[in-house]
């Protein structure tokens, strides 16, 4: 069967077709009319963020948004509101699946009553209630999703008519013992516990500090994690999708769904161990070798932002001497600031360390700039080659110290 994107409601004003068959309202929406669903006779999916018309804190039963209008592809749904009077609706014979989304705090009373046509219900981490009689009749459903870890009040008169024997409740990680001691969820005899959900961080530099407090969770608990910077490093903040959440070492947030954050950490200039030798036109480094590491990479900028990057070069894990890694660079100007990087990598390509820091390069004004001496006469012939000791008039041919040869003319 080929699956049908759902269709996104932001407003509450809604033009209805019956061909709509997977349909989704905006979390942000806050009031839902009456009959804001007449009509839909080809509706299969709803995500809604209460379950009826009205608001969050005002929500009337779920027929409400359908309508009492008889409409041809629609099925006749009595329902009982909690005065005691009944009211029947005409809803789409084909909707099996209901999702309220996170925000949703309860079901009505009847909310869902005689709601037979239903066959998965989605219940929210925010759920606190479902009424009495919210479920009554549904008879049709095989699976319950309850996202939160705490199960909802419910009642005795709640899943009235749900077939408990056989509907599944899928709920939280470790929660069995839980919904099976709760009023109304007691009764269903079917628990499958979802796996827990998983909180994965990465470090951008994995020896710059270490995370405290990374777990498998259930929905609704609170993930609280620590990020600590080793010496050399400081802690810059959090990302997820690669954007900064939040620049506080200590960050919690209730676990909805899993989630991959980065602890980023960023070198201190000039703290690192590591040895510096700078030269007229170079520099050579030394630092100790990193456990894993397969490369060493050096990176010298002439700017202290290090976006202007000059000179590059990567050396194995085996350019190792007197116990130290050894990197040099060539090329560079004398007498002139430069800021470098040494990163440490793994054979996977993941970042083991990082040292940052700067230098001057030297002055070659001393003895390493000194004129070379001026080449000397060795031997000296005459334009038939023949030897001579002093000039002569004409073509004076001469060996240099040197090893060139130059020709003269004397007059």
């Amino acid at each position: 069967m080929r699956s049908v994107s759902p269709i996104l409601i932001k407003s509450k004003k809604f033009y209805r077709t019956a061909i709509i068959s997977n349909l989704v309202f905006a979390d942000s929406i806050e009031t839902i009319p009456q009959g804001t669903l007449a009509g839909c006779t080809k509706l299969t999916y709803l995500e809604l963020p209460f379950p009826g018309a009205g608001s969050l804190s005002n929500v009337s039963n779920f027929g409400e948004l359908f309508g009492t209008a008889r409409v041809d592809g629609m099925r006749a749904v009595t329902q009982q509101l909690e005065n005691g009077e009944t009211k029947t609706y005409y809803l789409p014979a084909g909707l099996l699946k209901l999702v309220l989304s996170e925000g949703c705090e309860m079901i009505p009373y009847g909310g869902l009553y005689n709601c037979n046509m239903l066959d998965t219900l989605v219940l929210p981490t925010t759920l606190y209630m479902v009424g009495d009689k919210a479920l009554y009749g549904c008879a049709r459903l095989k699976d319950i999703f309850c996202k939160g870890a705490d199960p909802a009040v419910a009642f005795d008169g709640t899943f009235e008519g749900v077939r408990v024997s056989s509907c599944k409740l899928h709920i939280p990680y470790n929660t069995t013992d839980i919904y099976k001691r709760s009023a109304g969820w007691e009764n269903f005899y079917y628990f499958e516990e979802e796996a827990p959900i998983a909180i994965t961080v990465e470090k951008n530099i994995e020896n710059a500090g270490v995370v405290y407090g990374l777990d498998e969770y259930r929905p609704g608990q609170t993930a609280e994690l620590r990020a600590v910077a080793h010496s050399g490093y400081r802690f810059e903040g959090w990302r997820e999708n690669g954007a900064t959440i939040s620049t506080e070492a200590d960050l919690a947030f209730t676990v909805t769904d899993s989630r991959s954050l980065v602890a980023w950490f960023s070198a201190v200039m000039d703290e690192g161990d590591v040895t510096v030798a700078p030269a007229g036109d170079g520099v050579s480094f030394g630092c100790t070798p990193v456990s894993g590491a397969a490369t060493y990479t050096i990176d010298i900028y002439n700017n202290a932002e290090m976006t202007s990057l000059c000179a590059t070069t990567t050396v194995g894990a085996g350019h190792t001497r007197a116990a130290q890694v050894q990197l040099s660079i060539n090329g560079l100007q004398p007498e002139t600031d430069y800021f470098y990087s040494i990163t440490a990598t793994s054979a996977e390509g993941s970042v083991l360390s990082q040292f940052t820091g700067s230098f001057t390069t030297t002055s070659t004004s001393g003895i390493y700039n000194a004129p070379a001496a001026r080449p000397e006469v060795k031997a000296r012939f005459d334009a038939t080659g023949r030897r001579i000791e002093a000039p002569v008039r004409g073509l004076n041919i001469l060996h240099m110290s040197d090893g060139t040869v130059r020709k003269v003319m004397v007059k």
